[in-house]
């Protein structure tokens, strides 16, 4: 959680680790999703803003951000991320990155 001037603080965090019986290790994508629930549950009754890179500019990570109501900043890569555009006319794309908000 960050204050504008003064404070940043750490709320939560998500470990990516190997699950018992798996043979490969978690990945950064699903303990970003497992985070990103735990936050909205956690604390319903705060508006987040989410500033992510281009491994989160993705359809299914961008439709969980609109499920939870979090407006976002994700960066983007123009030669992996060229459909986002299309399948999201909210958002808006500038060469970096990509932004929305929760419909």
């Amino acid at each position: 959680m960050v204050h504008p001037v003064k404070t940043v603080l750490p709320i939560a965090y998500e470990p990516i680790t190997k699950k018992d019986g798996d043979n490969k290790n978690d990945c950064e994508r699903n303990a970003g999703k497992r985070l990103l629930v735990y936050l909205a549950d956690a604390f319903s009754q705060r508006n987040f803003l989410v500033i992510e890179d281009a491994l989160a500019s993705n359809g299914p990570h961008i439709e969980l951000l609109n499920e939870l109501g979090m407006a976002f900043i994700l960066g983007v890569k123009p030669e992996g991320n060229k459909n986002c555009s299309n399948r999201y006319p909210g958002a808006s794309a500038t060469g970096r990155s990509w932004s929305g908000r929760a419909r």
